[in-house]
């Protein structure tokens, strides 16, 4: 098999196991669980968000230096950008998406699709008043995601997101730190 088939295969392999995890994701039901975070600033929300902590989800196993990055698309819908490099093969992998409000915007739940019609519940279920981190999770809690504005936030900050999440729910002893 030449260099470039294999590539692709591993390519395509890649984006299946990433299908896979958002449909794992959108098997759970949308919406059940409201976000604990208060009100909410969606456009404050939008922009660039690192990864700083996270359970394991399979669609991102191994991955570091992950980043989200959330934009307003003209017709309402928020675009969706995330980013890991994969310190084994040596590359950087991404996938595109979108995301809606689910009810009101202020509460923080959010419907995100990889893989139309496939969408998966997101809430926001901590945010620091100045939007410098925030804590999200999947519907039931069974994947968070620790963020901040830094790639490198301080120790400071990183015990908030700690006590952010365990107030929220969150299984911070199953968190892992892939920085």
């Amino acid at each position: 098999m030449s260099a470039s088939i294999a590539r692709f295969m591993r390519r395509i392999g890649a984006l299946v196991v990433m299908a896979l995890g958002v449909i794992a994701l959108g098997v759970m039901a949308l919406g059940l669980m409201p976000a604990a975070a208060g009100a909410i600033s969606p456009e404050r929300f939008l922009g660039t968000w690192h990864e700083i902590a996270r359970t394991e989800p399979l669609f991102e196993r191994g991955l570091v230096r992950v980043s989200a990055t959330y934009g307003r698309l003209p017709d309402g819908r928020i675009s969706v950008f995330n980013r890991g490099f994969d310190p084994v093969s040596g590359q950087w992998r991404s996938i595109q998406g979108t995301a809606r409000f689910i009810g009101d915007p202020r509460e923080g739940r959010l419907a995100v699709t990889f893989f139309p019609p496939f969408s998966a519940g997101l809430n926001i279920v901590a945010v620091a008043p100045d939007y410098s981190w925030a804590v999200l999770t999947g519907d039931g809690r069974l994947f968070a995601w620790l963020l901040a504005r830094s790639a490198n936030p301080s120790r400071a900050v990183r015990q908030r997101l700690l006590a952010a999440a365990a107030k929220a729910g969150v299984a911070v002893d199953r968190l892992t730190f892939p920085q």
